[in-house]
């Protein structure tokens, strides 16, 4: 069951690379065309975050889907995610250069969402990964998010 999941996966990721002609990041360029920037940096962030253990978990996938259908109403398809998860800022470990870039447009309340459903997706599998401490990490210092803001997630 485990091997067709990943094997289904690789066919979608490819799929969605081949008809990705427009260079973006998503294959329903229409759809994050239409983000606002806290609901694209809420949506590269969880998706990086799935790939911060290498290894990309379909209910990792499928809480991002309902985080952001949840808070912010937004419906993005699990090739969204993946396609977010693959993008090359996120290959290179590059979510916290993205995030400084736009922090001049996130609110408190932003930042917070992001750091809370962060936390969501890192014990969403029942288990830490010292990779997954690392972003969380410097996602927060990325956000200039202190102690005491952390304490209040």
């Amino acid at each position: 069951m485990k091997l067709m999941s990943e094997i289904q996966y690789k066919i979608d990721f490819i799929g969605e690379v081949l008809l990705n002609a427009s260079g973006c990041p998503f294959i329903r360029t229409e759809n994050i065309m239409s983000l606002s920037i806290p609901q694209e940096a809420l949506l590269k962030t969880l998706a990086a975050m799935t790939h911060a253990d290498t290894n990309i978990q379909q209910i990792e996938v499928e809480a991002v889907q309902e985080i952001m259908k949840a808070e912010l109403g937004v419906s993005v398809t699990s090739a969204d995610v993946r396609m977010a998860a693959h993008a090359e800022f996120i290959e290179n470990r590059q979510i916290h250069k993205y995030l400084k870039s736009v922090l001049s447009q996130l609110e408190m309340a932003d930042k917070t969402l992001i750091l809370r459903t962060l936390r969501k997706i890192v014990l969403i599998d029942g288990k830490v990964d010292p990779n997954e401490v690392e972003m969380f990490n410097n996602v927060a210092a990325a956000l200039k998010l202190s102690a005491a803001d952390l304490v209040q997630l």
